[in-house]
């Protein structure tokens, strides 16, 4: 029991410690992720990116990942005040991210070619669209928490992933 008291006592002390000290901790929990946050990840990654926002007034970017266009866009956003369709650029949160990039090749695969991926493949799903559009998204929902880990990992698993798509699909750049 006193040592228990004792290692408890100390890791308070470290946890205090650190936050007076003005750490960042890289564990915090997150049930939302704003605009501010998606920017300054995908900046410490080193991943070129465009701020905006869609038709909803959501937070959207444009990014560059693999020589491949990427967006990323956010959905349950949370913005006080604001408007239908106006910039929320700068929500308080959204509540889930989505990566999706969009293809276009002379001959689209069949149907079976993109059930075959759904079927072997996790991460990422393809799917085909109007007029031979090929799609491949990835969802994470942050609403239940997660850390600036997570989302950094699914961010690096959709940019891993994509060439393997590309490939998959007949698509060449």
């Amino acid at each position: 029991m006193i040592t228990r008291t004792a290692t408890t006592a100390a890791l308070c002390l470290l946890l205090s410690s650190s936050a007076l000290a003005g750490e960042t901790r890289t564990d915090t929990v997150y049930t939302s992720f704003s605009s501010d946050d998606m920017h300054m990840l995908l900046t410490q990654m080193g991943v070129e990116h465009e701020r905006t926002h869609d038709s909803y007034g959501d937070p959207l970017f444009h990014c560059q990942m693999g020589g491949l266009n990427v967006n990323i866009y956010f959905y349950e956003c949370a913005a006080m005040g604001v408007e239908e369709g106006q910039p929320k650029s700068n929500a308080a949160g959204c509540k889930a991210v989505q990566m999706h990039a969009g293809f276009s090749v002379g001959t689209p695969p069949t149907a079976a070619r993109m059930n075959e991926w759904n079927k072997t493949m996790r991460h990422i799903r393809g799917y085909l669209g109007d007029g031979g559009s090929i799609h491949a998204e990835s969802d994470l929902d942050v609403s239940g928490g997660v850390s600036v880990k997570s989302v950094q990992g699914f961010i690096e698993t959709f940019n891993r992933m994509m060439p393997r798509f590309a490939e998959h699909i007949g698509f060449s750049s």
